[in-house]
């Protein structure tokens, strides 16, 4: 996979051609970031919840992912002080396993890398096994439960990993 940087957003080749583009989520792509939500999640974040996040939340770090011009995923974090905490990922059912969202782990890591940023944080359903999955790789640990965490009841996994003061192979991308 190669990287490169057009001012846009940065711009990853993926070994099958295709060309993602990972950069600022603006208000223009609220539409198809809440679309994609409420597809995906059971209890979903408001459309008014992803406006506060681009326009209000000074600690926010937005991206989207696109194919073409798709919105395919998007990422919400947020930094606070000395940490990193992982709000909302997700990418479209139909393009999951090509190794996006790792893609999207390093992309954020980085951003928390450059940031000098101690720990990271996330909170996960338990029973999404494949995310959980994809935190441990990154080095994440499980080390509470939040009990009806979700507006529907369940609970959720908290999760964190340290981060390194230089990069560390847990970056890496999964390979496709």
């Amino acid at each position: 996979m190669t990287n490169t940087n057009n001012g846009i957003g940065n711009r990853y080749k993926l070994p099958n051609g295709c060309e993602i583009v990972i950069r600022k989520m603006t208000i223009a792509d609220l539409e198809e970031v809440h679309k994609l939500e409420c597809q995906i999640y059971p209890d979903p974040w408001t459309f008014s919840h992803f406006c506060h996040e681009v326009m209000e939340n000074k600690v926010s770090y937005t991206l989207v992912m696109e194919l073409e011009t798709k919105v395919i995923g998007f990422a919400v974090t947020w930094f606070i002080q000395d940490e990193l905490h992982l709000a909302n990922i997700a990418i479209d059912p139909q393009y999951r396993n090509l190794g996006l969202a790792s893609l999207f782990m390093n992309v954020i890591f980085e951003e928390g890398l450059k940031r000098k940023l101690i720990r990271a944080f996330l909170e996960v359903r338990e029973k999404n096994l494949a995310a959980i999955n994809l935190y441990k790789k990154f080095g994440f640990e499980e080390i509470g439960v939040r009990r009806k965490y979700y507006r529907n009841g369940e609970n959720a996994i908290v999760m964190q990993r340290y981060l390194p003061h230089t990069h560390d192979s847990n970056f890496e991308v999964a390979s496709f």
